[in-house]
């Protein structure tokens, strides 16, 4: 019989043991990891942000409708991986800066915000040193801010509208809000019009809110299949805070296979799921929205991955924070 064990762990640690149920029912307990210079970058600035629909209800307005990450897309009807969250609010709720910043870009429903990081620190990411990242909000109404308009953090920037699939079905009252570090560009839009960049700067946004609720914790995760069969890993999280960001699977022939969604680690960048390696560990696509008290992913590791891999894999499951 294969055997997975799980450990949970926090980039940032927490002052609550974290614990976790592997397929022998013990519990381990996770333990506190270094973080990159962006991770830090980030933390640094995720005290002073400002949720971007500030009328924040775990259970209602606020919400977190869509998370980052690979979804299934209802309005396209297949899989893709999502760049930012979707924030639920009610119509004509105010949506605010996250944090002090300049306005780069404004159009009737998007507005896109330049910050730069806390004291003017130079942070690495993708091996390029920036200064910079950029909210992305999409979706809203009453856009009331100009190109070039200076913004502290809680100024309002919008209000949120509704919006459908184009066939008109599935209409949301939700703004996408997308985080990226170094380049106001996705990867797409890079290699599309030429730009000199070689990676996909949208990160998970809830880097920039630590703070969104405490403790941060995956609130259950577990193994299943039997010999012969693909392993999959349950992961589930609380509605608020899909927050789940690396997994990195180590086994005892040496086999070690890491995906981190915010870093692309792993995994082909594009939009396409279909560009995920399903020879060795990948991630299965989550339903898009409408998740009133839990957010459930699933890590598949297939079955020729496991046999030639020993007897005994570990899954270390890490947040953002």
């Amino acid at each position: 019989m294969k055997y997975i064990g799980l450990l949970l762990s926090s980039l940032l640690g927490s002052s609550a043991a974290k614990k976790i149920r592997g397929t022998d029912d013990n519990e381990v307990t996770g333990r506190e990891l270094m973080f990159s210079p962006f991770e830090e970058c980030m933390a640094r600035i995720s005290t002073e942000t400002e949720w971007p629909i500030p009328n924040s209800d775990p259970v209602d307005t606020g919400r977190i409708d869509s998370a980052f990450g690979p979804v299934h897309s209802v309005c396209l009807d297949q899989d893709i991986f999502h760049k930012g969250i979707a924030v639920f609010g009610h119509p004509d709720d105010p949506v605010v800066a996250p944090y002090d910043g300049k306005v780069v870009m404004a159009l009737a429903d998007c507005v896109v915000i330049e910050h730069i990081f806390t004291g003017g620190e130079t942070c690495q990411f993708h091996g390029d040193l920036v200064k910079n990242w950029y909210s992305l909000f999409l979706g809203m109404k009453d856009v009331g801010v100009v190109v070039g308009a200076d913004l502290t953090k809680g100024d309002q920037i919008g209000k949120v509208g509704h919006h459908a699939c184009k066939n008109g079905d599935h209409v949301r009252t939700s703004v996408e809000y997308q985080i990226r570090v170094g380049s106001r560009f996705s990867l797409k839009t890079a290699i599309k019009d030429g730009y000199a960049q070689s990676y996909e700067p949208t990160i998970n946004p809830l880097f920039a809110h630590k703070d969104l609720k405490d403790p941060h914790v995956v609130s259950d995760a577990e193994a299943y299949g039997d010999d012969g069969d693909d392993v999959m890993i349950s992961v589930r999280t609380m509605d608020d805070e899909p927050n789940v960001n690396r997994y990195e699977i180590s086994c005892t022939s040496g086999a070690v296979h890491v995906l981190d969604l915010s870093l692309r680690v792993g995994f082909d960048p594009s939009d396409a799921l279909a560009a995920f390696d399903k020879t060795v560990p990948y991630l299965d696509a989550q339903p898009f929205g409408n998740m009133r008290t839990h957010w459930t992913g699933h890590l598949i590791i297939p079955k020729n991955f496991m046999d030639a891999s020993g007897d005994h894999c570990n899954v270390e499951i890490i947040d953002v924070w």
